[in-house]
């Protein structure tokens, strides 16, 4: 009876182990697909250098200018060629590099502002009108206001709230892998 008890101990013992065991090793599958996978910023990275997501950013920038644009009288074409896609690119991805770098990081308008100003004052002279000190502070004023909203399009708000999240599981998985793999080692 005494060896059958044993058995039996022993037997339950190991189911416990083996259950143990098998909940350590599904979690730290769980951890490293999680980090390889959903906390792969280059995937996010990837998936960003699109260039239908680029003209988006600028379709964006221009419609919400030329409602601006009829309160002061100006027609749609003063946004002809004002945002580029290359430009757009770039800026996005600095943005997306200096965010998974933990650095704030604010776009670079000013070609975009001084095409749009160049563009502004060629249609007011071919209007056959002058402009003076006061009305070029008005289109300065308006320039940084579309490059404003066109800088706002470029930042990416969930990916700030993703890198931040991103950090603190990678901060996590450095401590919960070795922990599972010791405790793994201790159950068998």
């Amino acid at each position: 009876m005494s060896h059958d008890k044993k058995k039996t101990v022993r037997n339950a013992v190991c189911i416990i182990v083996s259950f143990i065991l098998s909940i350590i090793l599904t979690m730290l599958s769980y951890i490293s697909g999680t980090t390889l996978g959903m906390f792969n910023t280059r995937i996010i990275v990837n998936s960003l250098d699109n260039e239908t997501y680029y003209k988006e950013i600028i379709n964006y920038t221009v419609e919400t200018s030329e409602n601006f644009s009829i309160l002061l009288g100006l027609p749609n074409e003063v946004f002809d060629e004002v945002f580029q896609i290359g430009e757009t690119r770039t800026e996005v991805l600095n943005f997306v590099n200096s965010t998974i770098e933990g650095k704030d990081y604010t776009p670079n308008t000013d070609k975009a502002k001084a095409r749009l100003v160049n563009n502004i004052n060629k249609c007011v002279v071919d209007g056959g009108y002058e402009i003076n000190e006061e009305q070029q502070k008005s289109v300065d004023n308006f320039a940084k206001d579309v490059c404003q909203v066109y800088s706002d399009s470029m930042k990416i708000p969930f990916f700030i709230y993703f890198v931040s999240v991103r950090n603190v599981v990678n901060d996590v998985v450095k401590i919960a892998i070795p922990i599972l793999v010791i405790f793994s080692i201790v159950a068998i």
